[in-house]
């Protein structure tokens, strides 16, 4: 199991209307019970999406993300209510936009200081591996009780800024048993290619990473071909014929679902 840490690219806060407040030193959500027009303020914080997806892959099984924040400021000296969800910008906005934000998803009641809000893994996976997770909104909080209202900071203070921790335990990579092949071309091939069998091996290295597997693919004893390959990560595998060896053509695992070319 490994646990990941991201921090925040950019942050930003917003007044009711929408207007950009600041560029990140404070994140507020809420009305400051002042007077001071900003309203009902939100916030938006920004993350690596795509070095997230790197590392956990589109398998891996993840047991929690959570949201770490340096809470400075509630109305209530007894705490408050803080609101969270998500939005889909790839850079910082100059405005906040309803149609790139799905707000109040979760809520927890915390205090002032380092806070740790765990966000539901099969509410916020989805969203990671299809795109439209860019980072956390906070707010708004939709009311303009004294509960509500509060700040934590943001990343114009770098070593309080928010960050996500994500914890999960890599794709795997064991052995595999090829029970049959279809949508096969090939030439020169004796021996039924359904026959076939593929073994795939793969490590895990120090920080918890699966490597590339290594593939065989091979033939009865009856011919004469045998191909071999290491495997890329990525869905499409390429084989390269030893020597002596046919050129396999196009080989379909349909138990896999994976395209293999060959050479």
């Amino acid at each position: 199991m490994v646990t990941k840490v991201y921090g925040a690219t950019w942050s930003a806060s917003y007044t009711s209307s929408g207007a950009k407040r600041n560029d990140g030193y404070r994140l507020y959500q809420g009305n400051d019970q002042s007077g001071s027009g900003y309203g009902d303020q939100r916030s938006l914080i920004g993350f690596d999406r795509d070095a997230i997806i790197a590392d956990i892959g589109p398998s891996a099984q993840v047991s929690s993300i959570t949201l770490v924040c340096n809470m400075e400021h509630w109305w209530h000296g007894a705490g408050g209510t803080l609101y969270v969800g998500m939005h889909s910008y790839t850079s910082k906005p100059n405005t906040w936009g309803s149609t790139l934000t799905w707000v109040r998803a979760w809520s927890g009641s915390f205090n002032t200081g380092q806070i740790e809000f765990d966000i539901p893994v099969d509410d916020l996976l989805p969203p990671i591996e299809d795109g439209r997770f860019q980072g956390i909104a906070i707010g708004p909080a939709n009311s303009n009780g004294a509960t509500y209202y509060g700040y934590m900071s943001g990343t114009g203070q770098p070593d309080d800024a928010p960050i996500l921790t994500i914890t999960y335990t890599p794709t795997k990579v064991g052995d595999a048993q090829l029970d049959s092949v279809s949508g096969t071309s090939a030439s020169a091939l004796t021996g039924p290619v359904g026959d076939a069998t593929l073994s795939v091996s793969g490590s895990v290295d120090a920080d918890g990473y699966a490597q590339a597997p290594t593939v065989h693919l091979g033939f009865p004893a009856t011919t004469t071909a045998s191909i071999e390959g290491n495997g890329g990560g990525s869905e499409q595998l390429t084989f390269n014929a030893t020597a002596g060896a046919a050129s396999i053509g196009a080989l379909y695992l349909r138990q896999w679902g994976l395209p293999v070319g060959g050479s």
